[in-house]
């Protein structure tokens, strides 16, 4: 049996209950991350002597260059959808989550004060400090009865289906 991390062992603590936002809310807390891409992926381009046509890859690049890579487990049951994803270093209150009936967004800022290295928080370089994540679900589940958690660096979002 393989054994979990330590972020991702659940604790006797209660968890924070975070609001789900609507798509809209999420959007105008992400602007300036969007933003931010976009100038990263037009100087690639610049770098690039202006070649047309590798747009997309200029777009992962810069997002490569300013989010936090993190994995996202998504498991499904009979009766619903739940998503983990390992957020040490993170505050609740800069964890945002959005939900569409078949479509999960996660953004997130951390204080770019720490880092996890194994199950150690030390200092961290102001690097990659953001995560945004879009995940398409393979079904419909009911927004209203979707509850978001974040405890001891792991955010938890259960998805009812619908």
């Amino acid at each position: 049996m393989a054994k979990l991390q330590p972020a991702l062992v659940r604790s006797k603590r209660a968890a924070a209950l975070l609001p789900i936002l609507s798509p809209d809310e999420l959007f105008s807390r992400t602007k300036n991350l969007v933003d931010s891409i976009a100038v990263r992926a037009y100087e690639l381009f610049e770098i690039r002597g202006r070649e047309h046509g590798h747009d997309w890859e200029d777009w992962f690049r810069a997002e490569a260059k300013l989010l936090r890579p993190v994995e996202m487990k998504l498991n499904e049951s009979a009766r619903a959808f739940v998503a983990r994803m390992d957020l040490a270093g993170f505050h609740p209150a800069n964890i945002h989550v959005s939900l569409e009936p078949r479509c999960l967004r996660i953004s997130a800022k951390s204080s770019g004060k720490e880092k996890r290295n194994g199950s150690k928080a030390v200092p961290s370089p102001k690097q990659r400090e953001q995560v945004f994540r879009v995940v398409a679900l393979p079904a419909n589940v009911n927004i209203s009865e979707a509850t978001a958690a974040f405890d001891e660096g792991v955010l938890e979002v259960l998805m009812p289906k619908a």
